[in-house]
């Protein structure tokens, strides 16, 4: 029923040939994305090769000036990077002190859903993987604070000789340590 080459995501999202404003637009994207490159290296092209025959001999306030622009540029830039990490860190280690249930405690606003109320699905699709990578997966899946509140569907490949049997083991494994597992061939 599935004609060749079709599947589920081309069937959901077909390719859409628009043309925006005849390619231009997406012209202008990859040039003005590599802007910042392109000036920074043409510059320092330029002021390499002609710098320090013509622009030293001739305007020597200019080169100064120039070459006080590049330090002090570079002498921003790295603070501004290092501030960003240690802010990044000390947002990772005040967030990695509170409990793991910190979010499940929080007041929900009026009308949203009871947190212990949602349910994940996680589907893991599978063609002769080895048994020991699905018991990592599962295993990582077990872990977790919320393993109750999840249900695994196994996407086993019927061209698989030993999708049954290896469906059916690890459904005897960890159904008891997750909120639901099936498996679809």
């Amino acid at each position: 029923s599935n004609p060749e080459g079709m599947g589920l995501v081309s069937e959901a999202a077909p390719d859409q040939n628009e043309e925006v404003c005849c390619g231009h637009e997406q012209t202008m994207y990859h040039v003005l994305a590599r802007l910042p490159a392109i000036h920074t290296f043409s510059f320092l092209a330029f002021f390499l090769y002609f710098g320090h025959v013509w622009l030293l001999m001739q305007r020597p306030d200019i080169a100064v000036w120039v070459i006080g622009t590049f330090i002090v540029y570079g002498v921003v830039r790295f603070y501004a990077m290092w501030f960003g990490a240690w802010n990044c860190l000390f947002l990772l280690r005040k967030n990695d002190t509170r409990e793991p249930d910190h979010w499940q405690k929080q007041a929900r606003p009026l009308g949203s859903m009871a947190f212990d109320s949602v349910w994940h699905a996680i589907i893991i699709p599978n063609y002769k993987e080895p048994i020991d990578k699905l018991r990592q997966t599962l295993d990582t899946i077990a872990a977790q604070s919320i393993a109750s509140r999840i249900v695994v569907c196994m996407g086993m490949e019927a061209r698989d000789p030993n999708a049954t049997a290896v469906a059916e083991l690890l459904q005897s494994e960890y159904a008891g340590r997750l909120g639901g597992y099936c498996y679809s061939l």
